[in-house]
């Protein structure tokens, strides 16, 4: 089975006194998923011990894993499968990546010049299209005039998402807010909907904007965008249809993870740290 591990987990093994036994039983068992976010969240540890500890254990889990491409880049595979009518969608990161995050694990010591600017400058752009997608799609949202209540109550989030999604002009606004983002909104136009239904990618994507806008707009404490899964946090979704546990300590981010898998074509385990180790 596959298992995707968030960093939190990775901090919390390094903290295990049985880490040793916590990575051999994980290899064991399952095989662990490595992911661009990974690497990059390892290589933004700003200590240098702790990042190292981190490296370690990172280079023991994922040994001989391939490398899962960053949030951005899969949702731009994906598209371009879509347009050339391919059945599978190359989920991989670049040569030059595969090669940064090698680089970035085996001298951690050693992140620091070039490799600190491709780290930086990938950060940087991956939280401004996350945001700006995010922003198209609030836009949408409000130019749509949705109300934020429903038969004169504040919706539960389940109820929101469904009365929501189901409304296909927002939907198919939503998803050419998608395709504007990526640069496939004349190539794909008008193919919204089957885009939507062709892979199970595309739901679990759209939730997790839908989750954010539902906490911004009805909540009345705790709305902020510090109260939301960061933008790689809540961009680590792409990667759930690619495994069949997705193990993460983070609160926010295994909220919105959880209610992701439930709309997933195959059952999929949602866990924190604590019941991985149970399980192990």
């Amino acid at each position: 089975m596959w298992i995707y591990l968030d960093n939190s987990v990775i901090n919390y093994i390094v903290d295990d006194p049985d880490r040793d036994s916590i990575i051999e039983r994980l290899r064991a068992l399952y095989v662990p998923r490595l992911s661009m976010v990974n690497v990059i969240e390892i290589a933004l540890t700003p200590y240098a011990d702790r990042r190292g500890l981190l490296c370690d254990v990172a280079r023991r889990l994922f040994r001989g894993a391939p490398l899962l491409a960053d949030p951005g880049l899969m949702i731009n595979r994906h598209l371009k499968a879509f347009a050339s009518r391919k059945a599978n969608t190359n989920v991989w990161g670049s040569e030059k990546d595969q090669r940064q995050a090698a680089l970035i694990l085996r001298h951690s010591d050693k992140i620091e010049g070039e490799v600190t600017q491709w780290v930086n400058q990938y950060r940087r752009s991956e939280e401004a299209a996350y945001n700006d997608l995010f922003m198209r799609i609030r836009e949408h949202v409000q130019q749509d005039n949705i109300p934020f209540r429903i038969d004169g109550r504040k919706p539960t989030l389940a109820r929101f998402i469904r009365l929501r999604w189901a409304d296909k002009s927002l939907l198919r606004g939503v998803m050419n807010d998608v395709l504007r983002s990526h640069g496939f909104d004349t190539v794909l136009a008008g193919k919204e909907f089957k885009i939507f239904g062709s892979n199970e990618f595309w739901p679990m994507l759209l939730i997790t904007f839908g989750i954010a806008l539902y906490n911004r707009g009805f909540q009345v404490h705790s709305f902020s965008a510090r109260k939301n899964a960061g933008y790689l946090d809540g961009g680590q979704v792409v990667y759930l249809p690619y495994t069949d546990i997705f193990v993460t300590s983070d609160v926010k981010q295994r909220k919105v993870i959880r209610f992701a898998a439930r709309i997933g074509r195959q059952r999929r385990l949602v866990l924190s740290y604590e019941q991985l180790r149970r399980f192990l």
